[in-house]
């Protein structure tokens, strides 16, 4: 799945929130411009991601967001605890299923 598919999937399973987003910038000319766009968990920034479309930097600050959970996107979570977010949240990380 694409970043933005599993960060959704993720924050309404573990805090009940759907992420949103919003452009925070576009710079550089019409034919080359870069976006960049935060994902909000509720009122609270997670992360920032830039691309040459919306669409880009959104997936980008998704991954991030991702990232911040310690979750790696394709590879499950990170076996380390990790905090959600500015939520200040604990959650224990899930083990990794052999495959």
């Amino acid at each position: 799945k694409d970043p933005k598919s599993r960060l959704q999937e993720l924050a309404q399973a573990r805090i009940q929130f759907t992420p949103t987003y919003r452009t925070v910038a576009t710079e550089g000319p019409d034919h080359d411009r870069v976006f960049t766009v935060e994902v909000l968990v509720g009122d609270n920034p997670l992360a920032r991601g830039t691309g040459k479309s919306k669409q880009e930097a959104e997936q980008m600050a998704a991954r991030r967001a991702l990232e911040s959970w310690g979750e790696v996107p394709g590879r499950g979570v990170a076996p380390a605890q990790y905090t959600i977010g500015p939520l200040g949240e604990q959650s224990e990380p899930v083990e990794e299923n052999e495959a």
